[in-house]
């Protein structure tokens, strides 16, 4: 039974990678798999020691840098976009938050979606815990826009949250995808 709850989040989550994918970033993370599988092929198949010990780590680290080389790939390579935060504060006499973001596309491919996100973290109380909560947030806002942004071109988008319950003093931050 945990097993059939397991898949069932992973297609979940599968279904979630997928919406967001491009046909870029899937070719690329194809071809990063495919590398992977050829470096455990190795590890496996090789008699000598020493060149399997290799291998399987070679294997290991591809493994696990390759959601970061993916990331470094579409954001810096493929689709370098430069952001600026215009306006992103609690309101003062009401529970809302306004946000405004200004992107330019400065890639050689037209964008077709932006992705904002606000994430409101928990307030930390040392070291570890300032940059823990960065990845363990309270709460997260996102709002996906569907605009066309051809190269060096530029747009403003703006997010407006009712009922955002925090205190005006709590930490967030901000982020912008666009692929």
């Amino acid at each position: 039974m945990a097993s059939l709850a397991f898949i069932q989040a992973f297609l979940e989550s599968f279904k979630g990678f997928l919406n967001q994918a491009t046909l870029i970033s899937v070719l690329i993370a194809s071809v990063l798999i495919l590398f992977c599988a050829i470096l455990l092929l190795l590890a496996l198949l090789l008699r000598n020691r020493v060149a399997s010990y290799i291998a399987t780590t070679a294997f290991l680290g591809a493994f696990l840098s390759m959601p970061f080389v993916l990331k470094v790939l579409l954001t810096q390579a493929i689709y370098p976009i430069e952001t600026r935060i215009l306006h992103a504060n609690p309101l003062s006499y009401s529970n809302a938050f306004s946000l405004q973001v200004g992107v330019k596309n400065n890639s050689k491919f037209t964008l077709n979606k932006c992705v904002l996100r606000l994430e409101v973290l928990k307030n930390p109380h040392n070291f570890v815990e300032e940059h823990a909560f960065k990845w363990f947030v309270k709460k997260s806002y996102e709002k996906t826009f569907k605009e066309r942004i051809l190269p060096e071109e530029s747009k403003v988008f703006s997010f407006f949250i009712d009922n955002y319950p925090y205190l005006k003093t709590a930490p967030y931050q901000v982020s912008l995808f666009c692929l």
